[in-house]
C-alpha cells in the first residue's frame, strides 16, 4: 500500500486532532490529571510509531 504525499498529510493531521481532542475531553470533563497525562503520553508514543510506519513505507515505496 502506497500512499501519495497529500494522503500523508491528512493522515498526520488526522491522528494529530484526534490525540488533541482526547486530551481536550479529558480537561473539558475534568477527569485525574494522572489520565489526562497518562492519555497524552499513550498518544505521543502512538503518533511517533505511526510517524516512523509512514516513513519506512515512503522509503519502500519510494514515494518523496
Amino acid at each position: 500500500m502506497i500512499l501519495a504525499p497529500w494522503q500523508l498529510v491528512y493522515v498526520k493531521v488526522m491522528v494529530h486532532g484526534v490525540c488533541f481532542m482526547l486530551i481536550l475531553f479529558d480537561f473539558m470533563l475534568g477527569i485525574f490529571i494522572v489520565r489526562s497525562i497518562e492519555k497524552y503520553i499513550v498518544s505521543i508514543v502512538l503518533l511517533l510509531i505511526v510517524e516512523k510506519a509512514f516513513r519506512e513505507m515512503r522509503g519502500l515505496g519510494g514515494v518523496c
